[in-house]
């Protein structure tokens, strides 16, 4: 108002985030003096006010938004993550997850027993901490020491682990954050006994949901089958005649591509003192696969 206003106007600026700010007193033009950054502030606010001569002002706040832009200097760790879960630590399965997320497993010991152990840790290397709280899981699946041999990820992201405990066949499943999975045979752990002495080495998952579970049993090659409801599968042939020439230690075990035959591998002694790799096919029922190897 020109009756009002005996000289030019004149801006200025007040209120929060001044510092990273400026203003030309003339013209109002508001200048950063600094870098905003997201990681600190996600927006930044000020209030510029005209006032003219006559004492007459006007206020108007402004916010502004800041972009989550990668604008951190990149850093490189050293190529090594040297991690501990208990006193005594042993790794024997890998997995990455379709986030990135790297999921290790074995066992731990306090040097007097020995329990299933499963550590997650982001692509970075540090334990995710949204894994069971500390980046790790330590847990007993039977009464006497237990030894985590495989690992598997489930189509629902679920773990399912595989080993020896109480001198039988072991199971362990975990859901996504490392909580036991209590929809797994009630308690989210399983024991299952075929000899006097088994040793839980590979596990395998179908399509289906059908668990396979591959050893040793008393020195010789065993594999049993659970259906998907955990229940083990009588119509499966699990007894040690299926597999008669071979004497040894089965070490693995998989599903063929098409689902029609189970491959089992690992080392036999049939006579003297060498071992051999052997390589054993069956059927879905668990009888041989007499159209597979030459001897």
């Amino acid at each position: 108002d020109s009756d009002d206003t005996s000289a030019g106007v004149t801006f200025s600026l007040a209120e929060a985030d001044l510092a990273l700010f400026s203003i030309d007193s003339e013209t109002g033009r508001v200048k950063l003096t600094g870098n905003p950054d997201y990681e600190t502030q996600s927006s930044y606010s000020f209030t510029v006010t005209a006032t003219d001569a006559a004492g007459n002002h006007s206020s108007q706040s402004v916010t502004l938004g800041v972009n989550n832009l990668n604008d951190n200097t990149p850093k490189f760790g050293t190529g090594t993550v040297l991690q501990n879960i208990y006193r005594a630590d042993e790794v024997s399965s890998l997995s990455v997850q379709a986030n990135g997320k790297i999921l290790i497993a074995g066992s731990s010991s306090d040097g007097a027993a020995s329990i299933f152990s499963v550590i997650r840790l982001n692509t970075d290397g540090s334990l995710d901490t949204s894994f069971s709280t500390d980046g790790k899981v330590l847990q007993a699946v039977g009464n006497r020491d237990d030894a985590g041999h495989s690992m598997t990820l489930l189509a629902d992201g679920k773990i399912l682990l595989a080993g020896t405990s109480d001198n039988h066949f072991g199971l362990l499943r975990l859901n996504t954050d490392g909580s036991l999975d209590t929809t797994f045979s009630e308690d989210g752990k399983l024991t299952y006994g075929v000899g006097k002495s088994d040793v839980g080495n590979s596990v395998a998952v179908n399509t289906g949901g059908e668990i396979l579970m591959a050893g040793t049993s008393d020195g010789k090659f065993n594999v049993v089958k659970f259906t998907g409801s955990v229940e083990v599968d009588t119509g499966f042939q699990t007894n040690f005649a299926n597999i008669p020439a071979v004497y040894g230690n089965c070490n693995s075990v998989r599903f063929t591509p098409d689902g029609q035959h189970i491959l089992l591998a690992g080392t036999s002694l049939e006579t003297g003192t060498s071992t051999a790799i052997t390589l054993v096919q069956l059927n879905l029922d668990g009888a041989l696969d007499t159209t597979f190897g030459t001897q």
